[in-house]
């Protein structure tokens, strides 16, 4: 096995490995995710797919009810905390081992294997608390992902951002959902408004 099939197998048992651990009690809000471009944006397709991972990730490990508004920007029903993530300054690009012509060379597939996908993107979230916009937490990251191809007809670049969205969603789920009875405490005063009024539910 090569140095890069042992470092994607440890990667693809590190993903399992997290989605299989068991998630504490669900705290007791509804969650709007909101995923957008913001500078420097990329494909829609990516940001839709990334939201609907985010969202089914923190259905299943953090909050009892979860909604993707991406698309629109509004929920279908009440919300009392919004996670907002603005997704800027991709870049995205494949990389050949061989010169052009050589790796244009349609006579020998194994040049579908010197290739190297690059994506980047910088991801901004906050989460915040619906009636009084007080922040709960922040999140800042960059996703770096670098991926050749271990078998003739994959794909590398789709490859590559399956990765990207996997890490991106499980260091935003790790950010939001910390903290336990401590975090439900701190949603629980951020929806409190001024005047003392119970949150809203």
């Amino acid at each position: 096995m090569t140095r890069l099939k042992r470092a994607i197998a440890a990667a693809a048992l590190v993903a399992a490995a997290w989605r299989a651990t068991p998630a504490a009690a669900l705290l007791p809000f509804r969650l709007a995710v909101d995923v957008r471009w913001g500078p420097g944006g990329g494909s829609e397709a990516f940001r839709a797919d990334l939201a609907r991972s985010l969202a089914d990730a923190l259905s299943q490990r953090c909050f009892s009810t979860v909604e993707d508004v991406s698309s629109d920007g509004t929920e279908s029903t009440p919300a009392d905390v919004r996670l907002l993530a603005y997704l800027s300054n991709v870049r995205e690009q494949l990389r050949f081992l061989d010169s052009i012509a050589t790796s244009l060379q349609s006579d020998d597939p194994s040049n579908e294997l010197r290739r190297v996908a690059i994506l980047e993107v910088a991801v901004e979230a906050s989460l915040q608390a619906v009636v009084t916009g007080e922040e709960i937490a922040q999140k800042r990251l960059v996703a770096s992902i670098s991926r050749q191809p271990v078998m003739i007809g994959e794909d590398p670049q789709a490859t590559a951002r399956a990765l990207a969205i996997d890490r991106i969603v499980q260091d935003l789920t790790k950010a939001v959902c910390k903290g336990g009875d401590k975090l439900e405490k701190k949603i629980r005063e951020a929806m409190r408004e001024p005047e003392g009024n119970a949150p809203v539910r």
